[in-house]
């Protein structure tokens, strides 16, 4: 290269190096002063230690002032160094440039060729110039206000602020995004290592020896693009913070433990409050779960809630321990979870989704895939030297055959737990993952406890590695195979409505919610009541919760019988209510179709969204189950139910006489006529099922009066109670949820306003006594009846002295039970209530004389005992032939065990001849498939 003839392009006196270096030195004086402050805090508390009384609450905060001095000078040199080491990068780079340029003009050998050529490059070296001056500027800005939010904001860009900037100045709001900036920036100056091309174990390394990194990394979790050094540094910080978190469960119980699994749990804390105010799932935030998820382990989630559990009760003792004493340090970690498998709570591309653009097992981290995928149990091979081939139980586990040991039992009821404290709802695909898991686990224990009865019962003594040797422990190993996990899984399920209304669309797991023999049921109820609602204000009212509806009725209706006597009682409450939210289906005139109907009227003209309708026969077999809900003794649920039916028809009855409308007013009266029939229908054929001695005919009559009458009583009650009158209406027009009209009316305690009375022991009557019996229940029905509709012209007749013995000295109608004890004595309460009813007709007839007239007999039918939609065949308990329902052999071994059930049948009967079936004595109503071994005989 030629030497340079012509004037080199101008440079400062002082390079760059010297710059940075002076700004170096300023950055260490402030780790000086920093040093100093620690020092006069030690100081500080060494002389308040020193004196006493007076003294020490003089020098108590003295030493305030000083250190906020020295906490403002150390951000000034901190700033001041960034600065200086920024302009002298940017003097080295000018220098660079020019002397780039000047090695382009010694490419020429002849002066005047090089001065053609400085002169053509001369506004380049001058552009060079004119960019330092500006920096030059900005470093001076910089210096002369240090602590401006833009002078630290650029520096902290440009890679010139430490990783503590956030802390350091508090009042800059620096953004995450400008940190990363500053990251980058540093990783391309090669100040720090390039995190994304380094393996885990080297950037786990770095991190533990930067610790001021971690508050970098926490703030550039909401970034919406990380850089892969940004998400390297988080998946190391998750991978820290979830050995925090391992470090609390592998500690003694108590409180040490407890504060290092919360430290662990501390930034899926704030993820999830972010999410809970609005915000997105950023991909770094998606980074964080999935790899802390993964670094704990399947192990350790499922241990985490017995290591909380043994840590709260060792540190606060008694009965004051609360729930929220273990969700607390749970729910960081369950709703991460259910977070993360929520494309809802996502930003796009945050999480990597299926073809569907959901987020199902496969997609979620390998440590909840591996529990969601877990069996309980093991599937103990048989050989050919026993008899048969490839054939086997389901065991405690695979190896012994043994049922001390039952594989994944405790871990699968810890990830239940975990589950159970989360608060957010599951995405919709993993709800379905998790439904399928809960019933699978319950199908599992069965099969467990079925091979375990097998064995005790049928083959004792046989060449088998079995541990049940007594009913002890048989009836120990039920006790452990209980099903609250399960139930617990299907309660966090039942938070999303959607797939709520899924599970109870598909004909499997629609059956095996209803019928499985759940010890706890309150999972299964909470899917139904969830994935059938009604009220949009609760999310509910869609298509596809009328269309699980609809499902769950007509499954009901396919063998009422059967699943009377198979549904656990709380399912059976939510089937119930399920009915009660839908209750207008059950007035509609005869020869309607199954089906959903969107965008239809009531029977008085008002929008409805949607609603069910059922055929006569769907319908008498539905409400055939809520009359065998009750037992004789308790008929809380078909009272509920007949309460509220009652109540939504008081309503269409006041809502038409607001409207004036005769033709309303008639419908209204004909929706309860037909739906107290057909309630009349089912109650006299389930006390067909229950009474039958030689004086059925009026058991049956009582039974079904006695109800009727509780279910008017208890709406007239709750009508009054609410303060409606024909002038002030509780009826809402239009509403979309009609199933009891009033928000009140969701909690009101129907079953309690008016209990049935005893079925009486006719046999033991003579004829008199047994006519009076009935006399009197036919009686207390038409009381009940006409006080029902006396409450709703009550309001404007309570000065009337025709009606004397009805109303209390307050001005209001007497309770029912009152009037009901009175008339015993006063058939005159009787005739006023009667007339009172009557009243109501007459007083809309004068207020609207030109419609036509309105007749209450609609609601008194005489109603033969038979019913007109009371079953032909009253005396087969199982009236269903279902070829796939819960009267068929095959399928009842399916639904109870699952895909277990071709082991267990063929197993038995290879090696002991023998199939599952458990034959009950001649007549018994006990499950042909045991699964509780109380209800299995020696």
């Amino acid at each position: 290269m030629a030497e340079l003839k012509v004037a080199p392009f101008p440079r400062h006196d002082t390079d760059g190096s010297t710059v940075t270096s002076q700004g170096q030195r300023l950055v260490t004086r402030a780790g000086d002063v920093e040093n100093v402050n620690a020092d006069l805090t030690s100081a500080h508390n060494t002389a308040t230690e020193g004196v006493a009384g007076d003294l020490t609450a003089l020098l108590h905060g003295r030493d305030e002032p000083a250190k906020q001095e020295a906490l403002r000078l150390i951000q000034k040199l901190t700033s001041a160094g960034g600065a200086l080491s920024v302009l002298g990068g940017q003097i080295t780079e000018h220098d660079e440039t020019l002397t780039g340029l000047e090695n382009q003009i010694r490419q020429h050998e002849e002066r005047e060729e090089q001065q053609e050529t400085r002169s053509t490059l001369a506004p380049r070296a001058d552009e060079a110039d004119a960019t330092l001056r500006g920096h030059a500027g900005q470093a001076q800005t910089a210096l002369e206000d240090p602590l401006a939010p833009a002078v630290v904001q650029r520096l902290t860009s440009l890679g010139a602020m430490p990783a503590t900037v956030m802390a350091l100045y508090p009042q800059a709001g620096v953004t995450p995004a400008q940190q990363a900036e500053g990251l980058d920036a540093k990783i391309a100056a090669g100040e720090v290592p390039d995190f994304a091309t380094m393996p885990d174990d080297e950037v786990d390394a770095y991190l533990a020896d930067h610790p001021e990194l971690a508050a970098a990394v926490a703030a550039m979790l909401t970034l919406p693009t990380p850089s892969p050094a940004v998400l390297a540094l988080v998946k190391a910080q998750a991978r820290a913070a979830a050995a925090r978190t391992q470090d609390g469960l592998d500690d003694e119980p108590g409180q040490d433990a407890l504060d290092k699994i919360d430290a662990g749990n501390t930034l899926l804390d704030a993820i999830n409050q972010r999410l809970d105010a609005g915000e997105k799932l950023t991909p770094a935030e998606a980074a964080y779960i999935h790899q802390w998820t993964n670094a704990l382990g399947a192990a350790g989630l499922a241990a985490l809630p017995k290591a909380v559990s043994d840590s709260v009760y060792a540190t606060h003792h008694g009965p004051s321990v609360q729930q929220a004493d273990f969700d607390r340090y749970l729910r960081p970690v369950s709703d991460a979870i259910l977070n993360y498998s929520n494309v809802d709570r996502h930003l796009p591309g945050a999480v990597d989704t299926d073809g569907n653009g959901i987020v199902s097992k496969a997609q979620m981290p390998l440590a909840v895939r591996e529990l969601v995928e877990m069996r309980i149990g093991g599937h103990h091979e048989r050989t050919d030297d026993e008899g048969f081939a490839d054939q086997g139980y389901r065991y405690g586990n695979g190896e012994s055959g043994s049922f001390s040991d039952i594989t994944n039992l405790d871990r699968f009821n810890g990830w239940s737990q975990l589950m159970r404290s989360s608060t957010v709802d599951p995405g919709d695909a993993f709800a379905g993952d998790l439904a399928h898991q809960a019933i699978q686990a319950k199908q599992d224990m069965n099969a467990i406890l079925g091979s375990a009865s097998g064995l005790r019962h049928y083959w004792e003594g046989a060449p088998v590695q079995d541990d049940i040797d007594s009913e002890d422990d048989l009836r120990d190993l039920a006790s452990r195979l209980h099903d609250r996990g399960a139930s617990d899984l299907l309660s966090v399920v039942s938070r999303n409505e959607d797939a709520s209304s899924n599970l109870l669309m598909d004909d499997t797991d629609r059956r095996a919610l209803l019928g499985l023999n759940w010890g706890d049921g309150t999972g299964a109820g909470d899917v139904i009541t969830h994935g059938t609602d009604r009220d949009p204000a609760e999310g509910g009212g869609t298509p596809a919760q009328a269309r699980a509806a609809l499902a769950v009725m007509e499954e009901i209706a396919s063998d009422p019988r059967a699943y009377e006597d198979r549904t656990n009682e709380q399912v059976s409450d939510a089937v119930v209510d399920l009915g009660v939210r839908w209750v207008d289906t059950f007035g509609e005139q005869p020869g309607q179709t199954n089906g959903v109907r969107q965008d239809v009227e009531d029977v008085l003209g008002n929008r409805m969204k949607l609603n069910v309708s059922l055929d006569d026969d769907t319908q008498a077999r539905f409400l055939r189950f809520v009359a065998g809900s009750g037992d004789g003794s308790d008929d809380s649920d078909p009272i509920r139910f007949q309460a509220a039916s009652v109540n939504y028809g008081n309503q269409l009855v006041s809502g038409a006489i607001e409207s004036g409308d005769a033709t309303d007013l008639r419908e209204a009266l004909r929706w309860s006529g037909n739906a107290a029939d057909r309630m009349h229908s089912a109650n006299v054929d389930f006390a067909v099922d229950h009474y039958e001695d030689e004086n059925d005919r009026e058991a049956q009559r009582v039974v079904a009066d006695n109800r009727e009458a509780a279910a008017n009583a208890a709406a007239a009650k709750f009508f009054t109670a609410t303060g409606a009158t024909i002038t002030g209406a509780v009826f809402p027009p239009a509403s979309p949820f009609l199933a009891v009209g009033t928000a009140g009316a969701n909690t009101f305690a129907w079953d309690e306003v008016f209990p049935q009375e005893t079925v009486p022991d006719f046999d033991a009557m003579n004829d008199e006594e047994r006519a009076r019996t009935v006399r009197d229940s036919y009686a207390q029905n038409d009381l009940a009846m006409d006080y029902r509709m006396a409450t709703l012209a009550a309001g404007d007749h309570r000065d009337d002295p025709a009606f004397d013995r009805l109303y209390g000295p307050d001005g209001q109608l007497k309770p029912f039970d009152e009037v009901l004890e009175q008339n015993r004595q006063d058939p005159e309460y009787f005739r006023q209530t009667t007339a009172l009813a009557e009243a109501l007709v007459d007083d809309f007839q004068r207020a609207h004389p030109d419609e036509p007239d309105v007749d209450l007999d609609v609601l008194r039918r005489d109603r033969d005992v038979t019913g007109g939609s009371a079953f032909v065949d009253n005396d087969d308990p199982r009236a269903s032939s279902s070829s796939d329902g819960w009267s068929n052999d095959d399928a009842i071994r399916r639904l109870l065990y699952g895909d277990n059930r071709a082991q267990l049948d063929e197993a038995w009967e290879g090696q002991y001849g023998y199939p599952t079936r458990f034959y009950p004595e001649e007549g018994s109503n006990r499950d042909p498939y045991p699964t509780n071994p109380d209800e299995i005989g020696d």
